[in-house]
C-alpha cells in the first residue's frame, strides 16, 4: 500500500488487517470501577457516588480489544486472575475476537482501578496493583515462551516495566515491538537497557515533558518511532530518521461520551496503520480519527466498525498519492 503500488480497496485493507498477527502481553486482568460523583473529593472529604459502573480496563487489554475490533488476529498472553471480578476482562476480550491464553499457575488478584469521575468529566484514579509481581512476570514469560516460535507481525508490551526484561529476550526478532511509557510508572535505567529492542514507543504529553531528554536521546540512538499524544491538542511523531510531524486532533462531529481507553484506541489504530504501510502524518491522522470516534461511543471498549477504519486507510492512502 505505497504510492508506487496499487491503490488499496476497503476489501484489500480488511484482508491485510485480518492477516496481521499481533501478540499482546497482559500482566493480570484489569477491572475499572467507575464512581460518578458531583465533584472529586478533597483530602478527608466524604462524597456520595451517583452511580457505579464496573468495566474491563487496562492499557494492554484495551489495546488488544481495539485491535480485535479493527479486525487483526490478536492473541493475549499473561497471568490469570483467581478472583471473580477479574473474569470480566478476558471474557470481554474474547467478545472482541481476541484469543486469550492466560497462565493459571501464576494466577492471583486482578488489578482494580477505582476511577472517580465528576460532572465535568474530570477524573481521579486510584490503582490497586497485585502484590505478587514476580509471579505475574513468571506467568507472562511462560505465556510468551509458548508462542514465541510462531510468526508475529507486531508485539505490544503495554506499559513498559522492568519485569519485561525476560519477555523482550523471548520475542521473535522479525516482529515490530511496541510499548507505552508512563510518567507514573517510569522505568529509568531499565528503559535504557531495553531500548534497543523497541520499534514504536507511545507516551503522553506529561511523560514526554518530564523525560524529554531521555526519550529523545533514546529515540535518536535506537531509531524509534516516538509518538507523543496530547489529547485534544493533537499528537506528534518523531520517526526513525528524526523527522518531526505534528497533527491536530480530529474534529469531533458529536458529543464526548466516554474518554476511557481513548489513548489505547489511538495506539492500536496507529499500530494497525503502521502494519498497513502508512508513515508520518498519515499515521497520526488515522489514529486521531479513530480516537475521536471512540470517545463518542458509549463504553470503554466500544469502537468504530472495522469497515470504517478501512475506509479511512483507503482515503488517507489515496490522498497521499494524489498530492503533487
Amino acid at each position: 500500500m505505497t504510492a508506487t503500488g496499487p491503490l488499496p480497496s476497503v476489501a484489500s485493507v480488511l484482508d491485510a488487517i485480518a492477516a496481521s498477527r499481533v501478540l499482546v502481553t497482559m500482566w493480570r486482568p484489569v477491572v475499572d470501577i467507575q464512581l460518578h460523583v458531583a465533584a472529586i473529593p478533597s483530602l478527608g472529604e466524604k462524597v456520595l457516588s451517583q452511580s457505579v459502573q464496573i468495566t474491563p480496563g487496562g492499557v494492554d487489554g484495551n489495546y488488544a480489544a481495539s485491535m480485535g475490533s479493527i479486525g487483526a488476529n490478536v492473541t493475549v498472553v499473561g497471568s490469570d486472575s483467581n478472583d471473580g471480578i477479574g473474569k470480566a476482562d478476558p471474557e470481554n476480550l474474547r467478545e472482541h475476537g481476541v484469543t486469550v491464553r492466560l497462565d493459571t499457575a501464576s494466577a492471583g488478584p486482578a488489578t482494580v482501578c477505582y476511577v472517580l469521575i465528576d460532572r465535568n468529566g474530570e477524573r481521579s484514579v486510584i490503582v490497586a496493583y497485585p502484590k505478587d509481581g514476580s509471579r505475574v512476570a513468571e506467568g507472562v514469560a511462560r505465556g510468551v515462551r509458548q508462542v514465541a516460535a510462531d510468526a508475529w507481525d507486531l508485539c505490544y508490551l503495554g506499559v513498559l516495566r522492568a519485569a519485561h526484561q525476560e519477555v523482550i529476550s523471548l520475542l521473535p526478532p522479525a516482529a515490530i515491538v511496541v510499548a507505552t511509557v508512563e510518567v507514573s510508572d517510569w522505568q529509568g535505567s531499565w528503559l535504557e537497557q531495553s531500548a534497543h529492542a523497541l520499534n514504536i514507543v507511545f507516551c503522553a504529553e506529561e511523560t514526554f515533558a518530564a523525560h524529554a531528554a531521555t526519550l529523545q536521546g533514546l529515540q535518536k540512538r535506537h531509531r524509534w518511532t516516538l509518538v507523543v499524544t496530547s489529547g485534544a491538542k493533537g499528537s506528534r511523531i518523531i520517526d526513525e530518521d528524526g523527522v518531526i510531524t505534528d497533527v491536530a486532533a480530529s474534529h469531533l462531529d458529536g458529543p464526548v461520551v466516554d474518554t476511557t481507553g481513548a489513548g489505547d484506541a489511538f495506539a492500536s489504530a496507529f499500530s494497525a496503520a503502521y502494519l498497513l504501510g502508512l508513515r508520518g502524518g498519515g499515521l497520526l491522522r488515522v489514529a486521531n480519527w479513530y480516537a475521536a470516534k471512540k470517545i463518542q461511543v458509549l463504553g470503554p471498549r466500544n469502537f468504530p466498525l472495522a469497515i470504517k477504519f478501512a475506509q479511512v486507510i483507503v482515503e488517507e492512502t489515496q490522498s497521499k498519492v494524489r498530492k503533487p
